[in-house]
């Protein structure tokens, strides 16, 4: 009796163990797809450095963005931040690139064409760190990627 329990309870611990591994290569692969799904629209001029996964519930409308992120930035590089929303997303992403005095120094939202922009490039003039705060139009829920590459 006391064996039998034993093989019931390895066999339960291997069968958690396997779907457990089988989720995570299937996120794991959904989340590339979706990350070369982004840095396709960067374009082939453009090298890789980082991403930033945002994941946000609904919240307030005008408030202050909700996901912020420091990256750090050199002089005389030319950076392109590009959007991706996900499918289940209810709003845009959206991406305003802070330097050290907290001044917005590169936005995604034009306020005159009211449009939001998906490449946006920087050409850094003061290494330092930098302030990636994002968040979705007017506070809706969403999901998606920020990447950050270097233009060669």
């Amino acid at each position: 009796m006391y064996l039998s329990s034993k093989i019931y309870r390895m066999k339960k611990f291997i069968t958690g163990y396997i779907l457990f591994f089988v989720s995570f290569v299937a996120l794991s692969a959904q989340d590339q797809s979706s990350l070369d799904r982004c840095m396709s629209l960067a374009g082939t001029n453009a090298k890789y450095l980082k991403d930033f996964r945002i994941q946000l519930r609904d919240g307030k409308q005008g408030a202050e963005m909700r996901f912020t992120s420091a990256i750090s930035l050199s002089k005389g590089m030319i950076y392109r931040f590009t959007l991706c929303n996900e499918g289940n997303s209810k709003g845009k992403l959206i991406m305003n690139l802070k330097n050290s005095s907290d001044k917005v120094v590169l936005s995604s939202w034009d306020e005159k064409t009211g449009s939001m922009k998906v490449n946006l490039d920087f050409k850094c003039k003061k290494s330092g760190l930098y302030k990636i705060c994002c968040d979705f139009n007017n506070g809706q829920a969403g999901s998606g990627i920020a990447v950050v590459s270097v233009l060669q």
